[in-house]
C-alpha cells in the first residue's frame, strides 16, 4: 500500500490470511525498512500466538474478503460472514513511529441493539459501548465509573477486543450471527466509538502510541462461538484447582499469625465454611517479596499453614511486582538475598543510562523484574521455590503488576531521559499523563531474540508486565506438578491462559455490587473464567445489610473472596452479631450461599 504523502509516511505492507479457525488476520507494517531506526513493536508470540496456518487458497479467502480499488491501490476492505453480509469495513490507517491510527466501520443489527461490547476493562453497568472514547493502558486506578468522556477512565487491564450482532439478511430477514474484532496491540490506545442508531453502523477509530497492525476478525452464528474463536487466537482459559472455587477470606490488616488464627477459629465457631485464608502485605518482612516476619508478628506462620492443610484448607499470600531495594543489612542483620541475586543476575528493568531503574512502592525504593530478559523467569521461579520451602502456600496473589509506581515516571532526576519520549507523542491516549503511577516511558527492557524483541521501552511493553509476570508464575506451578492458582490485577489479552484475577480495588457501595456482575461477565468473554470482585467492598465502611446481600451475590462469583482495607471496619461474615440477632435470615442466607 503506497503512501499518499510519501515524504511524511512510509509505504506499508499489508498481508491477509484466513486462519485454520476461520479467523481473518490482517497484518501491516513498514514495506521498506531502509533508514528505520526501530521497527514497530509486536506483542511477543509467547503471549499471543494463534495458529497461523492458512486454511485454504486465495479463492477461499475471497469468500470472506472483498477489496474495492482506490486511486493508488486498495481503497476499502470489507469482511463478510458466511451469509455474505458485510460486518467489517477497513477504511484506512496510518503507521508512524509513535502513532498507529486505524479507522473501521462495523455493521450491527439495529433492531437487536446497535453497538458493540468489549474493550475490557472498565466499570459499567452495561457491556455495550455508547458514543465516546474508551482508553486502554494498564493503570493503578481504583474502579473509576465509565463515562465514555475524556480523559479516559482506563484502569488495570488491556483487552482490545470487541464484538457485536451482525445485521439480518436483507432478503430473508434471518439472523446472520455475530462478529468479533481483536487488535493485538499493547500500546497506549484510545478507541473512539460513534453509533449510527438509524443504520446500525458503528464507526470505530483507534489511536495508539505505536505497534504493528495485527487485526483479527471473526464471524460465527452465536456470541458463544465468536468467543470460542477469540479464545483460539489468545489462548484457552487455564485449568484451576477445584478448591479455588470455594470461599476465600482476606484483609489488608491481618497483622500477625494470631490474627489469622482468630479468623479461622471464628469462621468455625459460626459454622460458616472457609476454604482459603489469605495474607496481604502485612506478613512480609520490611515489604520484601519471598520473605515473612518469622521472628516477629508472623512467627509460626509455616505451622499455621500446615494446620490449615490438615483441615483441608489452603493459604495464599500476596507477592508484589516491585522488589525492595535493600542493599544494606536490615535490622534483622540479614541482607535481602532475592534483591542481591537479582542484581547479580542483572534481571531488573533499566533506565536510559543502563542503571537499574528505581521506582517506589510499599517498600519505598524498588526495582522491577524485566520479564523480557530470558533469565528472569528462572530467577523468579528460584525465589518462589525458596519461599515455598518456608511457607507451603497453595496459590499466589500478584498485585501492583501494571507495574505500579508511586512516582509519576522517574523518582529521581538523575534517571530522567535527556529527551523523554512522552514529549514526542503526537497524540496521548487517555488525555492524561501516561506515567501517572507508572514507570517512566523511557525505561528499557532487555532484547530477547527468542521473543523477537529489540530495543523495547516501557512505552511499548507497559501493559504486558502483569501478563508476563503471571506467565512466569504459571510455569512455576507447572514445574511443581500443580494446577495453577494465581489471582492477579493487571492483564493483557490472553492472560487467562496463565492465571485468574479479581477486579481490583472497589468501593463498599451498592452500585459496585452491581458493577461486579458486568465486570465478571466481561472477563469471562476475554478468557478469564475465575474472576470476582471484593465482596462487601474494599474501600470505605460496609454495613450489615449490604454485606449480607453481597455475600449472596458473591457466592455465585466464579472467584468468591471477602476482602477489605486496613482503615475500614471488619467485615467477615461472623462480625454482624447484633444485626443477625434481629435479622437471623441474613446469617442463614449467607451460610446457605457460602
Amino acid at each position: 500500500m503506497k503512501s499518499q504523502t510519501p515524504n511524511v509516511m512510509r509505504d506499508l505492507n499489508v498481508t491477509l490470511n484466513l486462519l485454520a479457525s476461520g479467523v481473518v488476520n490482517l497484518h501491516w507494517t513498514y514495506a521498506n525498512t531502509t533508514g528505520v531506526d526501530k521497527l514497530p513493536f509486536e506483542v511477543p508470540t509467547t503471549i499471543i500466538n494463534p495458529e497461523k496456518d492458512i486454511l485454504c487458497e486465495t479463492k477461499n479467502l475471497s469468500a470472506f474478503v472483498e477489496v474495492t480499488e482506490g486511486p493508488e491501490g486498495p481503497g476499502s476492505l470489507h469482511i463478510k460472514n458466511e451469509d455474505g453480509v458485510v460486518v467489517f469495513t477497513w477504511n484506512g490507517m496510518v503507521l508512524t513511529e509513535y502513532l498507529n491510527f486505524m479507522s473501521v466501520t462495523v455493521n450491527t443489527d439495529k433492531n437487536f441493539r446497535t453497538g458493540v461490547l468489549g474493550l475490557t476493562e472498565r466499570v459499567s453497568g452495561d457491556l455495550f459501548l455508547g458514543d465516546g472514547v474508551y482508553s486502554l493502558w494498564a493503570r493503578d486506578q481504583p474502579d473509576p465509573v465509565e463515562t465514555g468522556k475524556s480523559p479516559g477512565n482506563n484502569m488495570y487491564g488491556t483487552h482490545p477486543f470487541y464484538m457485536g450482532k451482525a445485521p439480518v439478511d436483507d432478503k430473508s430477514g434471518a439472523s446472520t450471527g455475530w462478529f468479533g474484532v481483536f487488535a493485538n496491540n499493547a500500546a497506549a490506545q484510545d478507541w473512539w466509538i460513534k453509533n449510527n442508531y438509524d443504520t446500525g453502523a458503528v464507526d470505530v477509530t483507534t489511536l495508539a502510541t505505536g505497534g504493528v497492525g495485527d487485526l483479527y476478525v471473526m464471524t460465527a452464528i452465536s456470541p458463544e462461538e465468536v468467543t470460542k474463536m477469540y479464545h483460539s487466537v489468545v489462548g484457552t482459559p487455564v485449568l484451576t484447582p477445584q478448591w479455588a472455587l470455594g470461599w476465600h477470606q482476606c484483609r489488608w490488616g491481618y497483622n500477625s499469625t494470631d490474627a489469622l488464627k482468630e479468623v479461622v477459629a471464628n469462621y468455625s465457631a459460626a459454622s460458616i465454611p472457609l476454604d482459603t485464608q489469605w495474607s496481604d502485605i502485612d506478613y512480609m518482612k520490611d515489604y520484601r517479596d519471598f520473605t515473612y516476619d518469622s521472628d516477629g508478628s508472623f512467627k509460626g506462620l509455616g505451622d499455621f499453614v500446615k494446620d490449615l492443610h490438615d483441615k483441608d484448607m489452603h493459604y495464599i499470600p500476596i507477592v508484589d511486582a516491585g522488589i525492595a531495594i535493600r542493599a544494606n543489612e536490615q535490622q534483622d542483620g540479614k541482607k535481602y538475598e532475592a534483591y542481591e541475586d537479582g542484581l547479580a543476575e542483572d534481571i531488573f528493568i533499566k533506565d536510559q543510562a543502563g542503571e537499574v531503574l528505581v521506582g517506589q512502592v510499599w517498600a519505598v525504593d524498588a526495582a522491577f523484574p524485566d520479564f523480557f530478559n530470558p533469565k528472569t523467569s528462572g530467577w523468579w521461579s528460584k525465589w518462589l521455590t525458596n519461599f515455598h520451602n518456608d511457607i507451603e502456600f497453595d496459590g499466589v496473589w500478584e498485585d501492583m503488576n501494571e507495574a505500579s509506581n508511586f512516582c509519576a515516571g522517574v523518582c529521581y532526576a538523575s534517571q530522567e531521559s535527556s529527551a523523554p519520549v512522552k514529549n514526542r507523542l503526537p497524540y496521548v491516549p487517555s488525555q492524561r499523563n501516561l506515567e501517572s503511577k507508572s514507570l517512566p516511558l523511557d525505561a528499557v527492557h532487555m532484547d530477547n531474540d527468542d521473543m523477537g524483541t529489540k530495543n523495547v521501552t516501557e512505552l511499548e511493553a507497559h501493559s504486558l508486565f502483569g501478563t508476563m509476570e503471571v506467565q512466569a508464575t504459571h510455569e512455576w506451578f507447572k514445574a511443581q506438578g500443580k494446577r495453577t492458582m494465581i489471582i492477579e490485577r493487571s492483564a493483557y489479552a490472553g492472560m487467562g491462559k496463565f492465571a485468574s484475577r479479581w477486579l481490583g480495588d472497589n468501593f463498599s457501595q451498592e452500585k459496585y455490587m452491581g458493577f461486579s456482575i458486568t465486570g465478571i461477565m466481561a472477563h469471562n468473554i476475554m478468557g478469564i473464567q475465575l474472576a470476582g470482585s471484593d465482596i462487601c467492598g474494599f474501600m470505605g465502611d460496609t454495613n450489615a445489610e449490604l454485606c449480607a446481600r453481597w455475600h449472596v451475590v458473591g457466592s455465585f462469583y466464579p472467584f468468591s473472596r471477602n476482602h477489605n482495607g486496613w482503615d475500614t471496619i471488619a467485615q467477615e461474615p461472623y462480625r454482624w452479631t447484633d444485626f443477625y440477632e434481629s435479622s437471623t435470615q441474613y446469617i442463614d442466607i449467607m451460610r446457605m450461599a457460602i
